[in-house]
């Protein structure tokens, strides 16, 4: 689905720009992409929610962009077949509970909310896509992909480059669209400082100890020879 309907909105230059179209095709692929990685191989549950959400915006962008009935009907017959494959039958194959191992759920909120951040620019310039917000939809991409690597110094990028973003595409939207764009912004930014963004960046250190003495009689009479100690510990 997610290729069909980007398919018909870079065909379609009616509502969309071109560039606005490319914007919106691309995101829809690479979400498509993520849900089928996490459903298939990371068996989350957060992407049989971004699968259903897709698939909304298949219906809801088909409808906007005035596509012909048969078209129409594909994308609710295509909705009905995702819903289908991620409702109760998928919860055998998905995780009950999130894993040990895995990234915290704001986290992941935060990457797919940069994911989503350049659609809603691009829906909000239908007419035309400014240099400007192609500068802040760059930043959010680039924040996505810089803390996808982790580190102290990806977590700063990312904290530096999502504002700044949201800023440079808010400052390109036309005046009513633009709340749109700022209140997204600020909720990702917010989202920058969330504990456990930071936890989830900054590598686990092992703590350093001191280390633990261990009473002489506890410890094998060999040792304590080659020690040169006595029963008690002492030197001998």
């Amino acid at each position: 689905m997610s290729i069909v309907t980007s398919l018909l909105i870079v065909n379609d230059s009616d509502p969309l720009a071109p560039a606005s179209g490319t914007v919106v095709a691309l995101v829809l692929i690479v979400g498509g992409l993520t849900a089928a990685v996490g459903i298939l191989l990371a068996r989350s549950r957060w992407a049989r929610s971004l699968l259903l959400s897709l698939g909304l915006a298949h219906i809801g962008l088909i409808w906007w962009s005035g596509e012909p009935s048969l078209w129409r009907a594909v994308a609710v017959a295509g909705f009905i077949v995702e819903a289908a494959g991620a409702g109760p039958g998928a919860r055998g194959w998905l995780r009950r509970r999130a894993g040990a191992d895995g990234p915290p759920p704001i986290a992941v909120a935060l990457l797919i909310g940069l994911l989503a951040f350049p659609a809603v620019v691009a829906l909000s310039n239908p007419a035309r896509l400014p240099g400007l917000a192609i500068v802040g939809i760059a930043a959010a991409v680039v924040a996505a992909i810089v803390y996808s690597r982790s580190g102290v110094v990806a977590l700063w990028a990312l904290r530096t480059l999502v504002p700044l973003g949201a800023l440079l595409a808010t400052a390109a939207t036309p005046r009513w669209w633009s709340a749109l764009v700022a209140a997204m912004g600020v909720v990702l930014t917010v989202l920058t400082w969330a504990p456990t963004v930071r936890q989830a960046a900054a590598p686990l250190l092992p703590i350093r100890s001191t280390g633990y003495r261990i009473p002489p009689e506890l410890a094998p009479p060999e040792i304590l020879d080659a020690a040169g100690l006595d029963e008690q510990g002492r030197r001998r």
